[in-house]
């Protein structure tokens, strides 16, 4: 089987094809699984992960509750006197979601054994978080590193409506507005026509304004039409179920223009009426600020074909009526937005059965050698192809041996910095993608130079090769899209 999952920072959901079309692999009756981790050390199992997190553990009423765990990768997060790391974390969720998804394989006849794992991921995660994460998930799951790919969110999605003719076919720019349950990630996507059917994504940016903004305005909503109708005060900070209402209702006037949200106050249940003309009312702020962001971002690029709507909370109709009113001259699509980058990640996958149909146009990240700085005692990045870079491209750099010894150790990373010379920081830099050594037939002296020619070309391909003036060399190479994302 080969699988796409889209990781999200509230819900993740995955997908296979089946006959030329992406279906998802949700339990049935359950829906997307939360993004959620309840941490409690005197407890076995210490992790709940996911479907497992209970409504009580959910409610905050106790400190072991991780959300947002997407948002924080890379550093650790405090729960319960403990720090734990998030990607440790983010790795239990997908672990679920690949559970989940071969039980559903399985169901449906499918081979539930993994070919190929494709895992979608914000656009601005850098390479060290890539890194991270795909090393993670392989351990925990079992999956073969190799066989896990990355695919960027926006990339994803215009995989989809490109593929399943969602979009028109000579849309050659499409601008990808993606409201999740935590972020709002607007992008912009190119087709190009170098072979296959290659994504390039040019722009991306983000702003905190998504579901849960527009979930706490629904629960301010609740709060004061339960004054207004049943003369009952819900405390916003006493009632933990209260953003869980908030939630339903959203999700509620998505398909009806007035629903009645059941409520408990003082042992006493309430039916709270709610329109969707108050909500909308109620959240245009929410609203004008998401379009804004939306128009900054168009206003920079030029113009674009189509404009998609992405994620779980583009399903409200004010989001496609507030683009509509906006871009009257823009065709705007919402189809299957909660499933739409999973799916995309799925038909990802299959390319494997075509090769890499994925040609890279510039560089995704820089390039660059492991070094210490003359004289120094301190260690530098040395870049040698440059984020943004136009591919293919060369670069040959001079350097000399820091000790004596019969070899030096040629380390490549790829860094989101778009600079020559960074100071390595190995938490933030993480490990290298290509680390060999070039060996001496004799032992040298301190000072010996060497070259070091790095190439990658649009395939995706780093090839490293690192020669002394005596004859001493070593080549390498290495998939930088198996090695971060595009």
């Amino acid at each position: 089987m080969k699988l796409g999952i889209d990781y999200g920072t509230t819900m993740s959901e995955s997908a296979t094809v089946i006959e030329e079309t992406p279906k998802h692999l949700m339990a049935p009756g359950q829906g997307p699984i939360p993004s959620l981790v309840h941490y409690w050390e005197q407890r076995d199992p210490q992790y709940h992960v996911g479907y497992d997190v209970t409504d009580a553990e959910r409610s905050g009423k106790d400190l072991g509750l991780i959300r947002d765990i997407k948002m924080y990768l890379g550093q650790d997060i405090p729960v319960n006197g403990r720090r734990i790391p998030a990607h440790q974390l983010a790795a239990l969720i997908i672990k679920q979601v690949i559970d989940v998804a071969k039980r559903q394989a399985g169901r449906k006849g499918l081979d539930e054994s993994i070919e190929t794992l494709v895992i979608s991921v914000p656009a601005r995660f850098n390479a060290a978080q890539l890194q991270l994460l795909r090393n993670t998930v392989a351990k925990v799951s079992g999956i073969d590193v190799a066989d896990i790919r990355l695919i960027k969110e926006p990339v994803a999605a215009a995989y989809y409506m490109y593929e399943q003719d969602i979009v028109k076919r000579n849309s050659k720019t499409i601008f990808v507005f993606d409201m999740g349950g935590g972020t709002l990630d607007c992008s912009i996507v190119r087709k190009t026509n170098n072979g296959g059917v290659p994504y390039v994504e040019e722009k991306s940016d983000t702003i905190m304004c998504a579901g849960r903004n527009f979930d706490d305005v629904a629960a301010d909503l609740i709060i004061d039409n339960a004054r207004e109708q049943e003369n009952i005060d819900l405390d916003r900070h006493g009632s933990p179920e209260l953003m869980r209402w908030g939630e339903q209702l959203k999700i509620l006037l998505t398909n009806s223009e007035k629903v009645p949200v059941s409520v408990q106050h003082e042992g006493f249940q309430y039916n709270i009426v709610v329109t969707r003309e108050e909500f909308e009312e109620r959240a245009r702020p929410l609203l004008n600020r998401a379009l804004d962001f939306m128009d900054s971002m168009l206003a920079e690029c030029g113009r674009v074909d189509e404009i998609i709507c992405v994620g779980g909370s583009s399903s409200m109709p004010m989001i496609m009526k507030g683009i509509c009113a906006r871009h009257p001259d823009i065709s705007v699509e919402v189809k299957n937005p909660q499933l739409a980058i999973a799916y995309g990640a799925a038909i990802y996958a299959q390319d494997d059965e075509k090769g890499n149909t994925s040609i890279m146009l510039k560089a995704p990240f820089t390039y660059a050698h492991r070094a210490f700085g003359n004289g120094e005692n301190v260690e530098y990045l040395c870049g040698h192809v440059m984020r943004g870079a136009e591919l293919p491209i060369t670069s040959k750099e001079p350097y000399i041996t820091r000790d004596d010894g019969d070899r030096v150790s040629i380390r490549i990373y790829a860094i989101d910095e778009y600079s020559e010379h960074v100071q390595f920081d190995p938490d933030k830099h993480g490990d290298p993608i290509l680390d060999v050594d070039l060996k001496f037939h004799a032992k040298y002296p301190k000072g010996t130079p060497f070259d070091l020619t790095l190439t990658l070309d649009r395939n995706g391909i780093l090839h490293a090769e690192a020669q002394t003036k005596m004859g001493d060399s070593v080549t390498a190479q290495v998939n930088v899209l198996d090695s971060s994302s595009h």
